[in-house]
């Protein structure tokens, strides 16, 4: 899946365990004007230098993909970002 939007804010770094480091980021969906939508997407462990070189107010095109699974307190979805690009 792909989306094209403006990056709003980059988190930091931070380890979940000894081998998973996420890193998220929010892009600004601004596709519909009069609903503006923030998504958030996480990027794992050696992609999470995929950010770096980026700012805030930049338009990017973020290539992703839908995760969603099932834990004893409910279901959870990720958008798990695997490139991000210029455009």
């Amino acid at each position: 899946m792909q989306l094209e939007g403006k990056i709003h804010a980059i988190l930091v770094t931070r380890g979940i365990t000894d081998n998973l480091t996420v890193r998220e980021f929010v892009v600004l969906d601004a596709s519909n004007e009069k609903y503006p939508q923030h998504i958030k997407f996480q990027l794992k462990n050696d992609r999470c230098k995929a950010i770096d070189g980026f700012n805030v107010g930049d338009d990017v095109r973020v290539s992703f993909n839908l995760i969603g699974r099932e834990t004893s307190k409910g279901y959870f979805n990720t958008l798990d970002a695997w490139r991000i690009e210029r455009v």
